[in-house]
């Protein structure tokens, strides 16, 4: 006899989702739009006129500093569309390169070149043509935007605030940033990322010795629409992995990485993973550095990896990381990257065959809630 599969070890988001364009465009809505979605790092911001663009939920974005304040706007001129900073990050005012518009921090136009001749437009006819501004808020080193988020940054991040804060004044201004892309639903590389099983198929050669750790837990809410109330139990969406290593492992890693970060501002005996609803990852084995993934979604079938490779940054006295040491260690999150995108970009042209769900075992719990939690923003609208 056959055992039945219990209902609650089934993935919980059917399989169009991952190719629909429709979908795509729903999750932008109300995923992407209607959350703060993390955007830079202060590192990039630091002096007045400094500027990094992208885009949330579809929108282009850019965040500037005006004089010491940040201030985040839709990088789309008001005169004739054009985007106004045209890099990806740089210094320069904000001044569009096609007809010369000049914006003050404000987001309304400040000069506008052959004004009395050629329009004119009064002081009053400026204020209404200025940029579309958007909420910007910092949790230490880390830079989010809202495009139409009721709640705080704070609310959102609920318990976990406090620590990614702490994380964030503990990092270097150094980094070391790459991006990959890969041809699949933006889903399926974050689902990877709670996946520990793939691990020893998919990275062999990276593979962690499981035999110094000594427990793990994760702390995270099991998300159900029946207990939670939205938006005020947001934050119950993200979710932290920590690994006890031996007494050993810890004394040897110390030894083998104090040289390079003496004296760290943030330091703990574990092996760390912290998940941010819905698409931001960070991990840190004892604090000496720290690897950030942002999962963005490109279209249904296409998502862009962003990673940093931050180091800690020490109590007092100059940085020891090098150059080089900076590129080995991220050689390394690289590689495992690009084995990630391998494996998964491999589902997506055959999800369009699948009509049944997939199946979920214990070691995949944090999966069903991210799944739980995803279904719950988005069945109530998803087109038919």
């Amino acid at each position: 006899m056959v055992r039945p599969i219990q209902k609650n070890t089934r993935t919980q988001i059917p399989p169009h989702f991952f190719t629909d364009p429709r979908i795509f465009e729903k999750e932008q809505e109300v995923i992407f739009r209607a959350t703060w979605q993390f955007f830079c790092l202060t590192t990039d911001l630091k002096g007045d006129q400094d500027f990094v663009t992208g885009d949330v939920g579809g929108i282009p974005v850019v965040v500037q500093n005006f004089k010491g304040k940040l201030r985040a706007f839709q990088n789309v001129c008001s005169h004739r569309y054009s985007p106004i900073q045209t890099a990806c990050s740089g210094n320069r005012p904000l001044v569009c390169p096609y007809h010369g518009w000049k914006y003050a921090e404000t987001g309304v136009p400040l000069g506008i070149p052959h004004n009395l001749e050629f329009y004119p437009i009064t002081s009053e006819e400026k204020c209404q043509l200025a940029l579309r501004s958007f909420k910007v808020e910092t949790c230490g080193n880390f830079v989010f935007v809202s495009i139409a988020c009721e709640r705080s940054l704070r609310e959102q991040l609920g318990e976990w605030h406090g620590l990614l804060g702490r994380i964030g004044q503990g990092v270097d201004d150094v980094y070391f940033t790459t991006q990959l892309e890969s041809e699949c639903n933006w889903k399926f590389v974050v689902e990877n990322a709670f996946d520990d099983i793939h691990a020893e198929f998919v990275h062999p050669t990276a593979s962690l010795d499981t035999s110094v750790y000594t427990g793990s837990r994760w702390e995270f809410h099991p998300y159900s629409s029946q207990t939670e109330d939205l938006p005020r139990d947001y934050s119950k969406r993200h979710a932290q992995l920590t690994v006890s290593m031996s007494d050993a492992t810890v004394e040897r890693n110390e030894q083998l990485w104090s040289e390079h970060f003496p004296d760290r501002v943030h330091r703990f005996p574990d092996y760390l993973h912290l998940f941010v609803y819905p698409n931001l990852i960070l991990t840190s084995v004892q604090g000496f550095w720290y690897n950030l993934v942002h999962y963005k979604p490109i279209s249904a079938e296409r998502s862009r990896m962003t990673h940093w490779l931050i180091p800690a940054r020490p109590a007092s006295g100059p940085s020891r990381v090098t150059p080089e040491l900076l590129y080995r260690l991220a050689l390394g999150s690289l590689r495992v990257f690009e084995e990630d995108v391998r494996a998964v970009e491999v589902t997506q042209p055959v999800i369009r065959s699948v009509c049944q769900p997939g199946i979920l075992g214990q070691r995949e719990n944090k999966i069903a809630s991210f799944e739980s939690a995803y279904m719950d923003l988005m069945a109530p609208v998803t087109p038919a």
